[in-house]
């Protein structure tokens, strides 16, 4: 999910060091180094917190993405699941349709993961926060991922014996 490098004018020496934070991050993803990961990711939060800076959130939301990921992969479905509704709780009132998405696409991460640990209620909740933050939006790529959370919302309501609240969906 990594775009592309903020330009140097948008970035200040934090932000330059949180940006080789994250690619180091990724990589050692990528390698099968989860647990490294998740630290590199957690010193790009703490270096961006610090230079408190709008336009490092978008760092922000890709490193703890990362970390979201990085944990699912250990098999801490709790702690990934609480990553990623980090995300949304940080950048749920974005305005930018990059940082929508990723907002979405974490909270349908987290209902996945709920799902899995028998959280169907909460994973219920994370789905439908898609469908109400952004049901109305006029991205389509967006909107995907709003019609993504409504078929994961439909399935929790299955599961949780309000069939006739599916159907309706």
């Amino acid at each position: 999910m990594m775009s592309h490098p903020p330009t140097e004018q948008e970035l200040s020496e934090a932000g330059s060091k949180a940006w080789q934070l994250l690619e180091a991050g990724v990589l050692l993803y990528e390698e099968g180094e989860k647990e490294e990961a998740v630290r590199a990711c957690d010193e790009v939060v703490r270096v961006c917190d610090e230079a408190k800076g709008e336009k490092l959130d978008g760092l922000v939301a890709e490193a703890l993405m990362q970390k979201g990921d990085a944990l699912r992969d250990l098999g801490h479905a709790e702690a990934s699941s609480d990553v990623y509704g980090e995300i949304a709780t940080r950048f749920s009132k974005a305005t930018g349709g990059s940082m929508q998405r990723t907002v979405a696409w974490a909270l349908i991460r987290s209902g996945v993961q709920l799902e899995g640990l028998g959280r169907d209620e909460e994973a219920y909740g994370a789905y439908t926060k898609v469908e109400k933050l952004f049901g109305s939006s006029p991205d389509e790529k967006l909107r995907r991922l709003v019609a993504r959370s409504m078929l994961g919302s439909i399935g929790m309501l299955g599961k949780l014996g309000r069939k006739d609240e599916a159907v309706a969906s």
